[in-house]
């Protein structure tokens, strides 16, 4: 199949399935802002980001975060063509795997991130790039 569009989500809840939370496969820039994905099943994660482009887990605002937790897999994981830019995310508990798993040829920024209580590590950045941020 050619997937050649970009994905922009916003609001979502997407909790208690029986697989991932999010799944989303685009040859271009994936956006998601205002997520909050829990308690997804059987091997899965609270969002599953795969694009040739950049992706973009965006501030919520106000005192709202993105919220990732007590998932199967890993909570979040970005696996992109380009730039990541991660904002305001809270990820926690997940069963089996990683809080955040991110891997790009390109460059990362995190902004604003907790992790605690995940099987694995809380944060996985694998990068080529010689820019990786904390600000």
């Amino acid at each position: 199949a050619h997937y050649s569009g970009a994905v922009t989500l916003t609001n979502l809840e997407t909790s208690y399935n029986y697989g991932d939370g999010v799944y989303v496969i685009a040859r271009k820039q994936i956006t998601l802002k205002d997520h909050h994905a829990s308690y997804n099943y059987n091997g899965g994660s609270g969002a599953y980001l795969d694009t040739d482009g950049g992706v973009s887990v965006l501030n919520p605002g106000g005192t709202n975060w993105n919220y990732y937790g007590s998932n199967a897999d890993s909570n979040l994981v970005i696996t992109a063509g380009g730039t990541v830019l991660v904002q305001k995310v809270d990820s926690y508990n997940s069963d089996t795997g990683f809080g955040v798993s991110i891997t790009t040829p390109g460059k990362v920024t995190i902004a604003t991130l907790t992790t605690e209580s995940n099987d694995l590590s809380g944060l996985v950045v694998m990068t080529d790039s010689s820019t990786a941020a904390l600000p």
